[in-house]
């Protein structure tokens, strides 16, 4: 608990949820600056799969915005095998493997992109607790 003292009247305060707030706050600017720097696609997203955060490079690639529900943003991806010809169902899509709680590591498949540019991919993803 942290005391607040106004002009010598003391009087208490519970600004915990405050102090939770900035917290997030500050580590959502933290997320924000390492993707804006990186070279590579990275997403970050709520449990239910909302977008929250992407990399510039995946903002480039996919188009997804932020705050895109999860059924909506894999509707906009096609993805495939590693053959780059095998259609891959959506529930085997990485997104949708980890949010079932998989740990991924080197996943390969390919994906369509929205310029309709067919690329090799190999995703690594894990729930964050």
């Amino acid at each position: 608990m942290f005391r607040i003292v106004p002009n010598g009247d003391e009087f208490s305060e519970d600004l915990t949820p405050l102090h939770h707030d900035v917290d997030q706050l500050l580590n959502g600017l933290i997320a924000q600056s390492i993707l804006a720097v990186v070279d590579v696609p990275i997403m970050v997203t709520d449990p239910e799969g909302r977008l929250l955060y992407a990399s510039q490079k995946f903002m480039q690639l996919h188009g997804v915005p932020i705050g895109t529900p999860f059924e909506t943003s894999i509707q906009s991806v096609r993805f495939f095998r590693v053959d780059g010809m095998t259609p891959l169902p959506t529930t085997q899509a990485p997104l949708a493997l980890v949010m079932r709680g998989e740990e991924l590591n080197g996943y390969e498949y390919c994906v369509l992109l929205k310029d309709g540019e067919l690329r090799y991919r190999k995703a690594n993803g894990r729930q964050l607790r």
